[in-house]
Parts: structure tokens; sequence; C-alpha cells
């Protein structure tokens, strides 16, 4: 599936690090970071099933599940 895309996802600690500097921790420890980083892997997985699903059988649970992500992050935007 990512090579259909041309994407390669990696581990990458400083986005692992600028998750959690937002979340409030300027000096995350190394298990925080593994944990940042799996729970990254995580939904990055959860992107590439969405993005290969049957969207004529799934596509109104995809479109709910859109919009439930777009409203979370207005709220998150708006409570900053």
């Amino acid at each position: 599936m990512l090579n259909e895309l041309g994407l390669r996802f990696g581990r990458c600690t400083d986005n692992a690090k600028a998750v959690l500097k937002k979340k409030g921790n300027d000096e995350p420890t190394s298990a925080q970071i593994k944990k940042s980083n799996d729970r990254i892997e995580e939904e990055h997985q959860a992107i590439m099933f969405l993005y290969n699903t049957d969207r004529s059988q799934y596509g109104n649970l995809i479109k709910q599940m859109e919009n439930d992500m777009l409203q979370a992050r207005t709220i998150s935007k708006d409570s900053s």
C-alpha cells in the first residue's frame, strides 16, 4: 500500500517529542517517546486501512469517522 502511494513511514523521535511537548511534556522519558511513537504508528496504520476499504460498502461509516475527527480537532483548537 505504501509503495502505491509513494509513502514511507518511519519512527521519528522528533515527531514523538513534538506530540508530547504539545501535551505539556517538555522532557519525555524514552518510555514515553516509545509509547508516543507506537500511538503514531497505530494511527498511520488506521489511515492506511481506511484508505483501502470499500467505499461503496463502508462509505457512510468512513464519512462519519472523518466528521468526528474534524469535529474533535475543531473543539481542541477552540479550547487552546
